[in-house]
């Protein structure tokens, strides 16, 4: 259900297929309930990765201190593969990296569909792990900035994607599966355990 639709030199483009300017409009005519949205351009270090698919990081923000600030609790790394299409998606067997919240660096990748160990990727044959996400304090800062901004959540997953001059957010979830968070072990009596505890989700 994702389309990249195209512009240049005179010529209209959707998923790379010449359309007419009638074909354009007949194709989006047959489509209900769509959005259409500016492209955003990822930035360098994941074109490098994997320029299939736009590579987006979950970055899970917790409001649960005494001083009712947001705190970045989690932040995971996702790339597309060619297995995947446009899309990087964990569901869609996704690849998956952890990221070092103090200093932005990527570890090994793994997938919720095997128990492959991806220190490179393995389409483009570039490094994964160690990997160290530009401008990652200026993300981070205006990751929690943004959250500042809903005082009646107490827990944002951001989508974002890094930008060659910043980041641009696809969504923000009032919640986030774990699965992707446990490909690195379990977290009930961790920091989103406590979290989930304290507000009555779980025992």
């Amino acid at each position: 259900g994702v389309f990249v639709a195209e512009h240049k030199d005179g010529v209209f483009y959707v998923n790379g297929e010449i359309k007419s300017r009638d074909e354009l409009i007949a194709f989006f005519d047959k489509k209900q309930d769509y959005l259409i949205c500016k492209f955003a351009h990822q930035a360098d270090y994941l074109n490098e990765i994997y320029s299939g698919s736009a590579n987006t990081i979950r970055m899970i923000v917790l409001r649960d201190t005494p001083e009712r600030e947001f705190e970045l609790a989690f932040a995971v790394q996702r790339i597309g593969a060619d297995w995947t299409g446009p899309v990087d998606n964990g569901s869609k067997g996704g690849l998956i990296a952890n990221v070092n919240i103090a200093t932005g660096e990527l570890s090994e990748a793994r997938t919720m569909h095997n128990l492959m160990v991806y220190n490179v990727h393995p389409d483009s044959g570039h490094p994964i792990k160690g990997v160290v996400i530009p401008n990652w304090e200026s993300i981070k800062k205006g990751v929690l900035e943004a959250s500042s901004h809903f005082p009646y959540l107490d827990i944002i997953a951001w989508d974002i994607l890094p930008t060659p001059d910043g980041f641009t957010v696809i969504e923000g979830n009032s919640s986030s599966g774990v699965n992707i968070i446990q490909l690195w072990g379990p977290q009930r009596y961790g920091r989103l355990g406590q979290f989930y505890r304290d507000h009555g989700i779980i025992k």
